[in-house]
């Protein structure tokens, strides 16, 4: 895959420029249309190589350049605490790509090696937060709520956590400051029925929030399996920014047996290493959902993509990442 950035004045100028340089078979990464007198900004993928770069020649100055941009890409990926495997193998695919930047070959790598994709659309399934204790799960069940009437969708939130202390008590603060009564249910019998109620009554999203659930012990993994399969809900997995990554990658191969199929990443506001992300993306695997980079339910999951994490990585030690200051779509 190449990666290249275009800049123009108008879009219409910049799309042109991207046809006339990759082809018709060019892929938007990503766009910015700046404000009044600044250019517009494109960045363009393409899997197969253009015939201008076939035709070029010249390959020390390639060397150089893959030596150059195979450093800086290690240095981010040791800086963020990758497992050493998975740091190896996304340097070989960062290498294998030519772009104008070290991170945009990274990102080319995690485009190739970790699979992004957001919530599905209500679908009739119950979306069920799960993940171990501790990990932001009761917050990212409220935010989503608050997300899901932001659009107009009518939203029903649950909680099974009536083993943790207050556990209860904190979704019903947090839907009492979105306008959302919580249903707390004693039993997997219950959960069935309220769930069950929620979509007859018409409610487009029903949300449920679990207690923590500990990865290490086969009961309680066990009996989590069987709620989902009871449910035939949806389970995202919500995992802080920072942790080590080679627990991440233990944990995220437990509950992606369970039957998780993406991942919430919560805390990068508090994290600077975010080599925990990718390790249980990549181990599980787990689709990258989205990710919270604030404490606060009123604010929508930041989106994910190749290119915004790869830029998170890059970003300055100690520095605000780009994943807290801005969304970057594909």
């Amino acid at each position: 895959m190449q990666l290249k950035t275009f800049t123009a004045k108008t879009m219409q100028e910049a799309m042109a420029e991207v046809r006339a340089t990759l082809g018709h078979d060019a892929i938007i990464v990503s766009s910015h249309a700046g404000g009044k007198g600044s250019l517009v900004r494109v960045v363009a993928a393409i899997d197969r190589e253009p015939p201008a770069v076939r035709q070029a020649s010249a390959p020390a100055a390639s060397a150089i350049g893959d030596k150059i941009d195979a450093y800086a890409i290690e240095e981010a990926l040791s800086h963020h605490r990758v497992p050493a495997m998975l740091r190896d193998a996304l340097i070989r695919l960062a290498k294998s790509v030519e772009a104008e930047s070290p991170a945009l070959q990274l990102a080319a790598a995690f485009d190739a090696r970790l699979r992004f994709a957001p919530l599905a659309e209500p679908n009739g399934r119950p979306l069920v937060v799960v993940g171990p204790p501790g990990g932001g799960k009761t917050v990212t069940a409220a935010r989503l709520a608050a997300e899901a009437m932001l659009n107009d969708e009518t939203v029903a939130l649950i909680t099974t956590d009536v083993v943790r202390a207050g556990g209860a008590e904190q979704l019903r603060h947090y839907g009492k400051l979105a306008g959302l009564e919580v249903t707390v249910a004693q039993s997997a019998d219950h959960l069935r029925q309220d769930a069950q109620a929620a979509l007859a009554r018409g409610c487009r999203r029903v949300l449920v929030d679990t207690a923590g659930v500990n990865p290490y012990d086969a009961t309680e993994m066990e009996a989590l399996k069987a709620l989902l399969v009871m449910l035939d809900a949806e389970a995202v997995l919500v995992l802080p920014a920072g942790m080590d990554g080679e627990e991440a990658h233990d944990l995220a191969i437990l509950f992606a047996d369970a039957g998780c199929r993406r991942l919430i990443a919560t805390r990068l506001d508090v994290s600077r290493r975010f080599g925990g992300i990718i390790a249980a993306a990549a181990a599980g695997p787990l689709a990258i959902a989205g990710a919270a980079a604030s404490p606060f339910i009123g604010e929508r999951l930041e989106p994910v993509n190749p290119v915004s994490l790869a830029r998170a990585f890059t970003a300055r030690a100690g520095a605000v990442t780009p994943m807290e200051k801005q969304r970057v779509t594909s």
